[in-house]
């Protein structure tokens, strides 16, 4: 998808000709790309490419060259997208939802952190049953992915740990609520109230 909206934005015709294409789906959009450094710039990319799937298909077929045969997505790879989309959107609503933010928003980091943890693992479990190899092959990125937000949970512990605990039940909104979560082990929740009375 980089390499396709990298062709398309290179030159001001080609980004004409693609803008053209697209009054047929009554769409005026650009190609991005995505940019390392920028939080959900992949997938804001992919969502971009996936609402553009028909204009882009066919603004390949009228404008056919070897080096757009190379980058033409199959059927089977815009399936993948879907699939990353689904996969990261989660992270890309959060870290919106945090961006709109001016205030404090430690009382709500361990139910995000519940949600994306909760979220990944059931992908995982669904992953674990498919047969074809593409989607398995997801599985790696889905525990490197668990990974990492583990390393970034473990900062919520120990001394850190008892500021979001008072953080979380200062919060009218949830009190002494967010213990009552299934997947909360009986001691933390016995612990984080100790601690907190």
């Amino acid at each position: 998808m980089r390499k396709l909206a990298v062709y398309i934005n290179a030159t001001a015709q080609r980004a004409e000709s693609f803008r053209e294409i697209q009054e047929d789906y009554d769409l005026d959009l650009k190609m991005l790309q995505d940019v390392r450094q920028r939080w959900n710039s992949t997938y804001h990319m992919l969502v971009r490419g996936w609402r553009l799937q028909d204009a882009l298909e066919e603004w390949m077929l009228n404008y056919k060259n070897s080096t757009l045969e190379a980058l033409e997505l199959t059927d089977e790879e815009w399936i993948h997208v879907r699939y990353i989309i689904a996969l990261c959107k989660p992270f890309a609503m959060w870290t919106y939802i945090y961006s709109l933010s001016s205030g404090s928003t430690i009382h709500t980091a361990w139910g995000v952190y519940e949600c994306l943890f909760n979220h990944l693992e059931d992908q995982r479990k669904k992953l674990q049953r498919k047969r074809i190899p593409w989607k398995r092959a997801l599985l790696p990125a889905i525990d490197a992915s668990l990974k990492t937000l583990r390393k970034y949970y473990s900062r919520t512990e120990g001394a850190n740990g008892t500021l979001y605990n008072l953080g979380t039940i200062l919060c009218p909104e949830y009190k002494l609520n967010m213990y009552d979560i299934n997947t909360w082990e009986a001691d933390l929740k016995q612990r984080y109230r100790r601690e907190f009375l």
